[in-house]
């Protein structure tokens, strides 16, 4: 055994490397795509549900329940709520709703949605610096 110093981190270290690795995912969904912001915002938020903010340290944890929270701030009062549709193949139930975070993301201004996505990519920068 060598006499090298070791840093013993006050939290776990793999639940902030799973972090890290969706917040990378994430950002690299809000960077490259062919469409506007928001349609990027959902494909990022979609690698964030993955994140277990609990076993995050306390600034990140804030930041990515906020995040979430931001998203899907409005609620779609017609979840749970489906259409009867006659098709030639007899009736299919399909849902009337379209889900919390699109029906927030709709009427959202692009100026509230570019806030997400700057927190979303600073987020990710404490993260990294975290494991360094």
């Amino acid at each position: 055994m060598s006499d090298e110093e070791y840093i013993v981190l006050d939290f776990p270290c793999e639940p902030l490397r799973d972090a890290e690795v969706l917040l990378s995912s994430a950002v690299y969904k809000l960077a490259v795509g062919p469409e506007k912001l928001k349609p990027r915002l959902i494909r990022a938020y979609l690698e964030l549900t993955h994140i277990d903010e609990d076993a995050l340290p306390e600034p990140l944890a804030e930041d990515i329940k906020w995040i979430k929270d931001q998203l899907t701030s409005r609620k779609d009062p017609n979840v749970g709520r489906y259409a009867a549709i006659e098709t030639p193949e007899g009736t299919k139930r399909l849902p009337l709703w379209v889900g919390h975070l699109q029906y927030t993301l709709g009427p959202m201004r692009y100026a509230r949605a570019q806030r997400i996505a700057e927190r979303i990519c600073s987020v990710h920068a404490r993260a990294v610096d975290l494991l360094e």
